[in-house]
């Protein structure tokens, strides 16, 4: 694109990192920066040593979606938030309960982040937090104009709070905001607050009660953005949140788009029966969104392992439909290598010197050759194999149930 792309079309990533770059210096950021090219990522470092990353993926996809004259001002805006390091938390608890807020993520954001922190060679800042069924789980943040800053266990401390009283004050000053809720049809809703914390809601429960749904109140969060609800025995509304989830999970900051359901005032990560007839529709939205966080994991992982100069492979999830139209997840185990696999619905081995699979069900390839897959304590879950199956287990498996 060149010249037309300066002028009138979207920045390419380089130049959008050389905007923001050249932004930084006139702000007067002390820090020298690099530009990751690989991992779309800028680093920072202060005398020689690590001084932080900042990752460009969510900026420039929020930039690309902007017109041409907002995109100066959302420059200004980035750099704005990349600067707030220079800014204190206040000391004392009181100065800073009036703008803490919760925040829902995907659970993979804590091992994201965890992973991050290891390649940047310290263990970074312990990130107190509650997960919220199997999937998503609730933190704080410091909200500032520009941004947000983590809590971490070490603030709470030096306030003199545990993280639980900390939530509580967080969770009133969010039912303080006015929120703004859409009706999709008679019974499905969208909170349309804009405000970066609508994904935050999902632990108003008193919000969340007043809504009239068909059975349980069944949420997805995906992206930071977007509540969406409906009810457990809403057949229709279960399958508009899908098909609205599954393009929400294609703007800036997605999550995931697992669904949970409200029992008993508590959430619960919620499965549907396979004869539901919006199970593929969710099915769909589960392979996603473990899809990607399993490619952001797997990309962190190669890292370190070259780093740390281990040869260890790290599978991809992946997934096909099969011949009845169903989605499938599977991941593939490879003959004499050292390997982490993600947990998927298929396991695809590979012989050495075999150009076809032998494939079986996860579950029951557990079952005979369980002693092989030893668990991580990574999320999304992994497994790790350095050993492979013999050709007596290997027929069994074959002939075992896919």
């Amino acid at each position: 694109m060149g010249l037309l792309d300066r002028f009138f079309g979207t920045p390419t990533p380089e130049r959008f990192a050389r905007q923001v770059i050249n932004q930084l210096r006139q702000a007067g950021d002390p820090r020298q920066v690099e530009f990751d090219r690989d991992n779309f990522q800028l680093r920072f470092y202060e005398d020689g040593s690590n001084a932080g990353v900042a990752n460009l993926t969510n900026f420039f996809a929020e930039h690309q979606q902007l017109p041409r004259k907002e995109r100066s001002q959302h420059l200004r805006h980035i750099v704005r938030g990349l600067l707030t390091y220079l800014k204190e938390v206040p000391s004392d608890f009181e100065d800073a309960r009036h703008d803490l807020r919760p925040i829902v993520r995907s659970r993979a954001y804590i091992e994201l982040l965890r992973l991050q922190s290891q390649l940047e060679g310290h263990e970074g800042p312990s990130i107190p937090h509650e997960l919220i069924g199997e999937h998503l789980c609730a933190a704080l943040v410091y909200d500032l104009p520009e941004s947000m800053q983590s809590v971490s266990a070490e603030q709470l401390e030096s306030w003199g709070v545990t993280y639980y009283e900390a939530m509580e004050a967080a969770r009133r000053n969010l039912a303080e905001v006015d929120v703004r809720i859409a009706q999709l049809g008679s019974s499905v809703y969208a909170t349309a607050t804009g405000d970066a914390y609508d994904a935050s809601r999902l632990l108003m429960l008193d919000l969340i009660h007043q809504l009239d749904v068909e059975g349980a109140p069944v949420a997805l969060v995906p992206n930071r953005d977007t509540l969406l609800i409906a009810g457990s025995e809403d057949e229709e509304g279960l399958g508009a949140i899908a098909e609205l989830a599954d393009s929400a999970l294609e703007a800036p900051r997605p999550m995931n788009a697992l669904p949970v359901i409200l029992i008993n005032d508590e959430w619960h990560t919620w499965e549907l029966s396979a004869d539901h007839p919006h199970y593929q529709k969710f099915r769909l939205l589960e392979i996603k969104s473990l899809g990607a966080e399993y490619a952001d994991q797997k990309a962190l992982l190669e890292s370190l392992y070259h780093r740390d100069g281990e040869d260890v492979f790290v599978a991809s999830y992946s997934a096909f439909q099969d011949e009845e139209q169903r989605y499938v997840s599977y991941c593939v185990w490879g003959e004499g290598i050292d390997s982490l696999l993600p947990r998927a619905d298929q396991v695809m081995f590979a012989r050495r010197e075999d150009e076809t699979f032998i494939r079986g069900n996860w579950d029951f390839v557990q079952q005979v050759v369980g002693d092989l897959m030893v668990p991580t304590d990574a999320y999304p879950q992994r497994f790790r194999v350095r050993e492979f199956p013999s050709e007596h287990q290997l027929a069994e498996i074959e002939a075992g149930p896919k």
